[in-house]
């Protein structure tokens, strides 16, 4: 995961908002604080706020489409940790703020709206 492109930075606020990419499939997302060099720095993850409308998908495939709210999107993705609220879209690890329900277990593919991606550096 890497950032392809700055949409918008604000120096003074330390905030940006950027599209994040695998290579395959981009997400804009917010970043705060705006570390020197942060485009050029490992992302560790992405951190998924406001997570509703979680199901499982009759798909088996990923799937990434924009929703209105400048940072929405509604995603299928993989579970990759029921525990860890991991959910994988291509190379893109998601955190999300929710709990998987009942029944959704680790390897299933889930649908979900997402509000907001913020950017988790790596250390």
């Amino acid at each position: 995961m890497y950032i392809s492109k700055i949409m918008s930075y604000d120096k003074d606020d330390m905030e940006a908002a950027v599209y994040v990419t695998d290579g395959c499939y981009t997400i804009c997302c917010y970043v705060y604080p705006t570390p020197k060099g942060f485009e050029k720095k490992a992302i560790a993850l992405l951190f998924g706020y406001g997570v509703s409308q979680i199901y499982l998908s009759r798909e088996c495939d990923f799937g990434l489409e924009k929703v209105n709210s400048f940072f929405a999107y509604r995603i299928t993705g993989y579970v990759e940790s029921v525990s860890g609220r991991i959910l994988k879209i291509g190379e893109i690890r998601i955190k999300i703020d929710s709990p998987f329900p009942g029944g959704i277990k680790e390897g299933d593919y889930v649908q979900l709206l997402i509000e907001r991606c913020d950017v988790i550096w790596q250390r």
